[in-house]
């Protein structure tokens, strides 16, 4: 079986090619916003019942856009034992949604694991009480 030779202009193109697919691969992968989706559509979901909590967009006087917030709380679930309310909305410097959902992976992973919220009735004081909660481990 003779050997696949290429011309310079083959491999170029070869070349630019296997770049250029390693660029998107490690877009996809790393990208926060391709985390920040999954996160949203798929991992949080898929924690929810487990934790005793359920999330979605609600509106909050002066915000520009709907932030994720716990729109319910299980009685006597993890999330309500940890002192979580419903309109809690998850914030953080980077993001809330994110850090909510670093929180519940850190919870299931090592055991606990922190979270500031700021409940929406409390969204328009000049405080805006900020809560420290943490999220107690559950099993998977």
């Amino acid at each position: 079986m003779p050997a696949l030779t290429l011309g310079r202009k083959q491999y170029l193109y070869l070349t630019l090619t296997f770049v250029l697919m390693g660029l998107l691969i490690w877009w996809a992968v790393f990208h926060p916003a391709v985390y920040h989706q999954w996160c949203i559509r798929y991992y949080i979901p898929s924690v929810q019942e487990r934790f005793g909590f359920r999330v979605g967009r609600i509106s909050v006087p002066g915000l520009p856009y709907q932030p994720l917030a716990l729109v319910e709380v299980t009685a006597g679930g993890p999330l309500s034992w940890a002192g979580f309310r419903v309109g809690d909305i998850p914030v953080d410097h980077h993001g809330g949604e994110t850090a909510f959902c670093g929180a519940l992976q850190g919870a299931e992973r090592s055991g606990y694991s922190n979270i500031t919220v700021i409940n929406a009735d409390d969204w328009d004081n000049e405080r805006r009480s900020r809560r420290e909660l943490t999220i107690p481990s559950v099993a998977r």
